[in-house]
């Protein structure tokens, strides 16, 4: 079960991101471009079976976005590093990366990144137990999905069900 919603991450990561790269691209070369691209398929190849692998290659797409001062990078940096110390349990630690990818996209108006990062605060909050954060993040996940296109809605999608299991669980 934690395989196939470690999974629906992935899917929902890259589909956020994979819709925008034509948009993204142009704020780095498309050689850095494909060395971040190749760190992403790594993140996914390792999120699974090895974290650390994974968290080894979010540090190097952080660097290299940092280097390039490339932020919409960094903001994704910090979802993968928040999502594999998920992977690890690390609830505590996953959510001070996705507050990081929440605060940098506030910064830069990346509604997207926002949205993003309020959904995966949301369900780590109610794997913390605390209901009434989670219910409060994934409305504001909620609502920015009207901000953007949210390609197939996945991140709707998925801050409803965060949002339902949050008050299923709170009763």
């Amino acid at each position: 079960m934690r395989i196939l919603i470690s999974l629906f991450f992935l899917l929902l990561y890259f589909s956020c991101f994979g819709q925008q790269e034509s948009k993204l691209k142009d704020d780095i070369s498309e050689k850095d471009l494909n060395t971040i691209n190749l760190y992403r398929t790594k993140i996914i190849q390792y999120i699974n079976p090895n974290p650390d692998s994974a968290i080894f290659y979010s540090n190097k797409i952080k660097i290299l976005s940092e280097n390039l001062n490339y932020r919409k990078g960094i903001v994704d940096a910090n979802y993968m590093l928040g999502q594999c110390q998920k992977r690890l349990q690390q609830n505590d630690s996953a959510i001070v990366y996705f507050k990081k990818s929440l605060d940098l996209s506030n910064n830069i108006n990346y509604e997207k990144g926002k949205a993003r990062a309020y959904n995966s605060i949301g369900r780590t909050y109610y794997l913390l137990g605390k209901m009434e954060a989670s219910i409060d993040a994934c409305k504001k996940a909620i609502n920015l999905t009207q901000k953007f296109d949210d390609e197939g809605n996945l991140i709707l999608a998925d801050s409803h069900l965060a949002l339902a299991t949050a008050y299923a669980r709170q009763n």
